[in-house]
């Protein structure tokens, strides 16, 4: 399955609401190896669910390291990518995470 993802501006990401979702936080920069984040979302992602049945999945970690994995992971569904870098723990307490 392919899927067409709509492009958000920071203001229209801001504005989402997510509940009953999961949040997937990276502990790594952009000189990390990669871990295979494909094989971590595919099974929140089995053809066997219906679209409205899939759980959103927010991606929090350093956007240079996420580019690196993001060719395996931009067909999937309902997933965002949050820019935090390892150091901003006041952005992961905003967050409550």
């Amino acid at each position: 399955m392919w899927w067409n993802l709509p492009l958000q501006t920071r203001e229209q990401a801001a504005m989402t609401v997510l509940s009953n979702h999961v949040v997937v936080c990276l502990f790594a920069d952009a000189h990390s190896a990669l871990i295979g984040l494909r094989n971590l979302i595919m099974p929140l992602r089995a053809s066997n669910f219906d679209e409205d049945e899939l759980k959103h999945v927010v991606i929090v970690g350093d956007k240079e390291y996420i580019r690196k994995e993001w060719k395996s992971l931009c067909s999937f569904p309902k997933i965002s990518v949050l820019n935090v870098s390892q150091s901003a723990t006041s952005h992961l307490r905003c967050m409550l995470l």
